[in-house]
């Protein structure tokens, strides 16, 4: 018997004639933060809906805990959403104590997180304002705390970075750690893919309803590790030297201070030698600079190469 919180076998969903998700399976350990990716219209928000039942999949199985009727205590699960549900005439307290008590939390207790975690957010001097008077930004931590206040096992984290400045996005990031440390398995989509790469234990790249990639973050870092992004600022651009590496690289042009500046995304690092030889015997080079690539890249690859192979 599987050791998941949340197993996911083979699992469709269409509506009309479109295949929202196809023969999805995955599994999420206890603790664990993962990450449900892809553009828009994978089949992303599909499966969040039927991991929260609300809507069922056409065929395969959704099981919490080995329980195969596809359903959790919704007191013991938290959700964001991607678009705010809020009370926006009730107050920050008000709002997050109401809904903490749907949950099951005594009011007394919910008030006491609830002002905690307000506090913790910068919004304890606007605890009792209107949240219509709050900033996005605000009122996302708001919607934040409303998801995780009554402490569930399981969390799914829709965007959670939504609205958020660069010192708040630490602060979520630091929050997220803690609670998987504490326990708590979450889901999590997001589109940062930089904050992403840092969060995740896990992750799931889903094109047009299919898995393209899935595996533990380290092993998919790993793995594209044997790549290498290269870029060289020119003053010109040799075509055909460009045309002649195209089985080792792919390569992208932007034009930066005056000059030209070509990112090589190579195939293996090996062949490095190979580009840098055919550039400089065609084209005047300023400047070299290497770097891996992160997860940004390997999901536009990966995004790119499904695409290519259902248009074929």
């Amino acid at each position: 018997m599987s050791k998941a919180f949340l197993s996911v076998s083979n699992i469709n969903k269409s509506f009309s004639n479109v295949k929202a998700v196809v023969d999805l399976s995955f599994e999420v350990h206890p603790g664990t933060i993962y990450a449900l990716l892809g553009p828009n219209g994978a089949g992303k928000t599909t499966t969040v809906r039927m991991l929260l039942d609300i809507i069922r999949p056409d065929s395969g199985v959704i099981a919490y805990n080995n329980n195969s009727n596809g359903r959790i205590n919704p007191a013991k699960m938290g959700y964001l959403p991607e678009e705010r549900g809020m009370y926006p005439d009730k107050s920050p307290l008000d709002s997050l104590v109401y809904l903490a008590m749907l949950r099951g939390m005594k009011r007394n207790d919910a008030k006491q997180e609830a002002s905690k975690w307000l506090k913790r957010f910068d919004l304890a001097d606007r605890e009792n304002d209107k949240l219509q008077t709050l900033s996005k930004g605000n009122q996302q931590k708001v919607q934040l705390i409303s998801s995780i206040l009554h402490r569930p096992d399981f969390a799914i984290l829709d965007e959670p970075f939504s609205g958020f400045d660069p010192v708040n996005q630490e602060k979520v990031i630091k929050i997220i750690h803690e609670l998987s440390a504490d326990g708590m398995t979450i889901v999590l989509s997001a589109h940062q893919m930089d904050l992403v790469e840092r969060l995740a234990d896990e992750i799931l790249l889903l094109s047009h309803g299919t898995a393209v990639l899935q595996g533990k973050m380290k092993d998919v870092l790993k793995e594209a590790s044997s790549a290498l992004k290269l870029s060289i600022d020119v003053a010109a651009i040799n075509q055909q030297t460009l045309a002649g590496l195209s089985d080792i690289c792919n390569y992208e042009i932007a034009d930066v201070d005056g000059n030209k500046r070509i990112t090589f995304f190579l195939h293996d690092e090996n062949n490095v030698g190979q580009l840098l030889k055919a550039c400089t015997e065609t084209m005047s080079i300023h400047n070299i600079n290497t770097e891996t690539i992160g997860l940004h890249r390997i999901y536009l690859d990966a995004v790119k190469k499904h695409k290519e192979s259902i248009n074929v």
